[in-house]
C-alpha cells in the first residue's frame, strides 16, 4: 500500500489461471506522474534513451504511482529504471547516466538488462575496473561475472 496508507503489505494467494499480463508502462508514459522537479531529468533520461535506441522502463515507486494513481513518491523518493540493453552495453549510456544523475534532483537507481534476462545495477557496471566483478542478478540465482565483455571496450 502507499506510504500514506502505512506502507502495508497484503498477501495474496492465486492460481495462475487468475493471472493475466499487463504490460509495463515506459517511463514516457510514467513521466506524468512523477514530481514536477523531475521533468527535466526525465527527458534527459528519455533522451539518453532514444540515443541508443532503448526506452527506459520505470519500477518501484514511480511504476507504483503511475499503475495505480495512489501516491507513491515523496520529496525523498529515488527513480528506479530498468534500461533493456545489447550486450555488451554502450560505454555512452552508462557515462549518460552517469552526467544526468550528478544533476538529478533525485538519486537514479536501477539496472541494465540484458538481453538473457540478466540484471545488472548501473553504477556499479559503470565504476567497476574493466578486470573486476559485478553482481548480476537472474532468473537463475545471483552470481558475480566479469566485467570483461560486459561493457563496450574503453573505460566507463
Amino acid at each position: 500500500m502507499p506510504p500514506a496508507d502505512g506502507k502495508r503489505r497484503i498477501g495474496l494467494a492465486l492460481s495462475a489461471a487468475a493471472l493475466s499480463p499487463e504490460t509495463a508502462p515506459e517511463l514516457a508514459e510514467a513521466s506524468d506522474y512523477a514530481p514536477t522537479a523531475w521533468r527535466p531529468t526525465i527527458a534527459a533520461l528519455l533522451a539518453l534513451g532514444r540515443e541508443y535506441g532503448i526506452a527506459p522502463r520505470p519500477f518501484g515507486s514511480l511504476l507504483w504511482q503511475a499503475v495505480t494513481g495512489f501516491t507513491y513518491l515523496s520529496a525523498i523518493s529515488d527513480v528506479d529504471l530498468l534500461w533493456p540493453c545489447p550486450d555488451p552495453v554502450p560505454i555512452g549510456l552508462l557515462t549518460g547516466l552517469e552526467a544526468i544523475a550528478a544533476k538529478a534532483p533525485m538519486r537514479i537507481d536501477g539496472e541494465i538488462l540484458l538481453p538473457d534476462g540478466t540484471g545488472l545495477h548501473w553504477r556499479e557496471l559503470h565504476d567497476a575496473p574493466e578486470d573486476g566483478l559485478v553482481l548480476a542478478k537472474g532468473v537463475a540465482g545471483v552470481t558475480l561475472r566479469s566485467v570483461a565483455g560486459l561493457r563496450e571496450q574503453g573505460t566507463a
